[in-house]
C-alpha cells in the first residue's frame, strides 16, 4: 500500500506489516519533519488538478519522534522511516490498508514498477491520485538503481518493485518522464 505524504506531495509505503512507512529523506527533511499525516487511498483530483484528500479514517498522524531520514542526494542517501499513530478512529495503518511490502535486497529485473501519487501532465484528475507505471531495469551504479519507469513530482518515496517478485528493492527519489 501507498500513501501520500501531507505537507510535502510525496509518496510513502509501508513496510512488513507494521505501522512503519519508508519514504525518501527530502520529502521529510529539514527538520522538523515535514511528514505529518500519510493519507491512504486518495481520491481523483479535481478536473483542475486540485488534489482531494480521503477520509479521515484514511489519515495516519506521524509519530515525530521515529522519524529518522537522510537527505544528502540520490541513492542510499537519501531515505526516511517512521512510525504512523493509529487514526482518530483507533484505527492502525498496517490494519486498515491490508496490504504492505516485503523488503528484498537490490538486483536486476527485466521490469520495475512504481506505484505511486505524482503528479500527471495528461490528466489534471490522476494528479496526486494513485497511479502505477512500469519499465525495465537499466543498470546499478554505485547505490543508485537506473530504470526507466516513467514518473513525475510528487514520485518520490514510491517503492520500487520487482514486478516479478512484488518484492521492494529500492526508494524511488528522482522522477521524470
Amino acid at each position: 500500500t501507498t500513501a501520500t505524504t501531507t505537507s510535502t506531495w510525496c509518496t510513502g509505503f509501508l513496510i512488513n506489516g507494521w505501522s512503519t512507512i519508508l519514504t525518501a529523506g527530502h520529502c521529510v527533511t529539514p527538520a522538523p519533519s515535514l511528514l505529518v499525516v500519510a493519507e491512504f487511498n486518495c481520491p481523483a483530483s479535481t478536473f483542475a488538478g486540485v488534489i482531494q484528500h480521503p477520509p479521515p479514517s484514511q489519515q495516519f498522524p506521524a509519530d515525530q519522534t521515529s522519524i529518522q531520514a537522510v537527505s544528502l542526494g540520490v541513492g542510499l542517501i537519501d531515505w526516511a522511516i517512521g512510525r504512523l499513530h493509529p487514526n482518530a478512529s483507533g484505527l492502525t495503518a498496517s490494519g486498515n490498508s491490508g496490504a504492505w511490502f516485503s523488503l528484498a535486497p537490490g538486483g536486476a529485473s527485466t521490469t520495475f514498477r512504481i506505484t505511486s501519487y505524482g503528479f500527471d501532465s495528461n490528466t489534471a484528475t490522476a494528479s496526486g491520485a494513485l497511479q502505477t507505471s512500469t519499465g525495465p531495469y537499466v543498470s546499478v551504479v554505485g547505490d543508485i538503481l537506473n530504470h526507466q519507469v516513467d514518473t513525475e513530482g510528487g514520485s518520490s518515496g514510491g517503492p520500487i518493485i520487482n514486478d516479478s517478485t512484488g518484492q521492494v528493492v529500492a526508494i524511488h527519489t528522482t522522477g521524470g518522464c
